[in-house]
């Protein structure tokens, strides 16, 4: 038996590797008469075989999956994490695995920029009760829009899982970018020297991700990257149904000139025969003409016809350099298009490039005192647009710009524009949209209120009343009540109640009418004969038609007062309550050549 002395001496040697120990042997030693140093060492041992047990245990692990595994490594900024995230977020072990990240969809997170926005959500029109009124169903909507969708990833660090009889092992990281922003990486490997089965899950991963958009129009913008203050990448925002070409107000001729041009120049055809004879494969479109005509609705029309996707870029963006949009140009993908939006705006115009190319003179501000008061004085940074006019022509057409793309470029001011950006190879078709005429006047009537499949859906399976809830009443009088005939001036008598008195949804007639096609078309005529022809555009006439979309006996009634009293913001009201702008300006512009006026069709390729 050790003697009290040799006991602290030990205890004091242990003290000073194991902060405590003295403590507790003084403790195990009155309590329970052990004397823990002669336990030690077996403690000690046995500690020492378990780490390097667990170091063994991980360098053999580290060595398998490093020797004898396949590894794909996808970054946040690809769309191929975006194809992944969804295909594991749908996988049983993803919602199995005990380490997770719940999150929703917040522009705070950095990775959650590349998940798609909206495309599983549920569509709400489509589950009304047989016996439902609007503030019933509207309270419902309301507290299923406050609980947000929860999405659940495995976390960060390492998972290991079974798929297909194989041994997958994923991994997250989370870097830090700076203070402000983490850049989320994922790594997936399997057992194997055969990287095939890597490729097949994330083929079947990528396939999972088009499913889920079927027919939609893709749509991407620029946005800021992670590596560095001009680094740019695209960025997808939404997906959104295809837009009919009948939709769009543009005469039929134009629109049928403007598909074949494009479907020829995708044809494989078209790209051997432009590469045969050194050819730059490219085609560019300038849409000019009023605000409100259509000129975005025919690029996005004919993307969804040709099922393309469509890529926006701000030219005013502050934080887009010539430098960020030329790399946008060149990671875009081959038979896509490329839309320009107000290119007017964006500080490619005649009278910025004279501004910015003459040299200031000394004695401007004696020659021209007033403007120098009138207007405060701004820095360099300040005036200089973002991106050049030469810097976005060598993008357009320059040596290293990209090709296979479909360029399309909107302006409502074409006289503004540089004659530069307006040459053959630049621009190769020119599409003028006009204000409507008397035949689009009458399309978009027919338009909006043809009665289309889908129109009105709704579930015949009763729901459950609230306790107390009032049923509101079904009379036929509730239903005519929601329509006028053609020449009524009268107005609805104001009800007693706080809330009007509305049916069932699924029996209601404010979201339907009667009318047969035959009617619709002679309303339709009676009520382009009431609005002046070219003097509105197609934005104005349908925004008007929208506030009384279901009852065109009214929009037919108050189209003749609608054109007399409108007057666009800015202007004063001149024939037919409608503005003067500049119609009568015989603003020349030149394209491919041919000589085009404010009131000419488009130029030809």
């Amino acid at each position: 038996m050790a003697s009290p002395s040799s006991t602290m001496a030990v205890d004091r040697v242990f003290e000073s590797f194991l902060p405590g120990f003295s403590v507790a042997s003084r403790i195990a030693s009155s309590l329970f008469h052990i004397d823990l140093s002669d336990y030690l060492s077996y403690v000690i041992g046995a500690a020492a075989a378990f780490l390097a047990l667990k170091y063994m245990s991980e360098n053999a692990s580290w060595f398998i999956w490093r020797h004898f595994a396949c590894n794909a490594e996808i970054s946040v900024e690809d769309e191929v994490y975006s194809y992944v995230m969804y295909w594991l977020g749908r996988q049983s072990f993803s919602n199995n695995t005990p380490n997770f990240t719940a999150a929703t969809k917040t522009e705070y997170d950095y990775f959650s920029r590349f998940r798609d926005r909206g495309s599983s959500k549920k569509e709400y029109d489509s589950d009304i009760g047989s016996d439902e009124d609007f503030d019933e169903y509207w309270e419902r909507t309301n507290r299923r829009d406050r609980t947000r969708q929860v999405n659940f990833t495995p976390s960060v660090g390492h998972h290991y899982f079974r798929y297909k009889g194989r041994f997958i092992k994923l991994t997250r990281r989370r870097e830090k970018v700076n203070a402000f922003t983490f850049l989320d990486n994922v790594s997936i490997s399997c057992l194997g020297r055969d990287p095939s089965f890597l490729k097949e899950l994330i083929d079947e991963a990528q396939q999972a991700y088009i499913n889920r958009d079927g027919n939609k129009t893709i749509i991407y913008r620029s946005a800021k990257g992670s590596k560095g203050e001009d680094s740019t990448i695209w960025q997808r925002c939404m997906a959104r149904h295809p837009r009919a070409m009948s939709t769009v107000v543009l005469d039929t001729s134009q629109k049928e000139d403007f598909m074949k041009d494009v479907k020829d120049y995708l044809h494989p055809l078209t790209k051997r025969w432009y590469a045969n004879r050194g050819i730059p494969y490219r085609r560019g479109y300038l849409f000019h003409g009023p605000p409100g005509c259509g000129k975005t609705s025919l690029g996005f029309a004919a993307a969804g016809d040709l099922g393309l996707k469509i890529y926006i870029i701000s030219l005013n963006s502050r934080t887009l350099t010539e430098e960020g949009l030329a790399s946008l140009f060149t990671s875009l993908p081959q038979r896509c298009i490329v839309l320009l939006e107000d290119i007017d705006t964006a500080g490619v115009t005649t009278n910025n490039r004279t501004d910015n190319s003459a040299t200031p003179s000394s004695d401007a501000p004696k020659n021209n005192p007033a403007m120098n008061e009138s207007k405060p004085s701004k820095s360099n940074d300040q005036q200089r647009p973002p991106i050049s006019l030469s810097g976005l022509l060598n993008t357009i057409d320059g040596v290293a710009s990209s090709e296979g793309r479909i360029l399309i470029m909107t302006t409502n001011h074409i006289e503004n524009l540089d004659p530069a950006l307006l040459r053959p190879g630049r621009v190769d078709m020119a599409i003028r949209f006009e204000y409507a005429n008397a035949d689009a006047i009458r399309n978009m009537f027919r338009g909006v209120y043809t009665k289309l499949e889908g129109d009105i859906k709704y579930s015949t399976r009763p729901r459950h009343r609230r306790a107390g809830a009032k049923k509101q009443p079904t009379s036929s009088s509730a239903a005519a009540a929601a329509s006028s005939s053609l020449e009524s001036k009268s107005h609805p008598t104001p009800s007693t109640t706080d809330k009007p008195q509305l049916p069932p949804l699924h029996r209601s007639t404010i979201h339907q009418h009667s009318f047969s096609p035959e009617t619709i078309s002679s309303l339709a005529a009676d009520f382009a004969s009431r609005i002046p022809a070219d003097k509105f555009t197609p934005a104005e006439i349908q925004g008007y038609l929208l506030k009384h979309k279901f009852s065109p006996e009214q929009a037919v009634a108050g189209a003749e007062e609608w054109a007399r009293d409108f007057c666009r913001p800015g202007e004063k009201k001149g024939v037919n309550g409608v503005g003067g702008g500049n119609e009568d300006a015989e603003s020349v512009v030149k394209v491919n050549g041919v000589s085009l006026k404010a009131g000419d069709e488009s130029g030809g390729s």
